[in-house]
């Protein structure tokens, strides 16, 4: 296996990760608002 591919995919997947940690701590807030709305949504739906 070629080690810079192995390098660069590792590390993209690394980057990918932090990226997505970083934007749901960062959108936390917003995204438990929109969650718990579309869960009442949801539970309201059912009956």
């Amino acid at each position: 296996m070629n080690m810079a591919a192995a390098l660069i995919g590792y590390g993209s997947f690394v980057l990918s990760l932090l990226a997505i940690g970083i934007i749901g701590y960062w959108k936390a807030e917003s995204l438990e608002a929109w969650a718990k709305a579309k869960l009442e949504h949801r539970h309201t739906d059912h009956h």
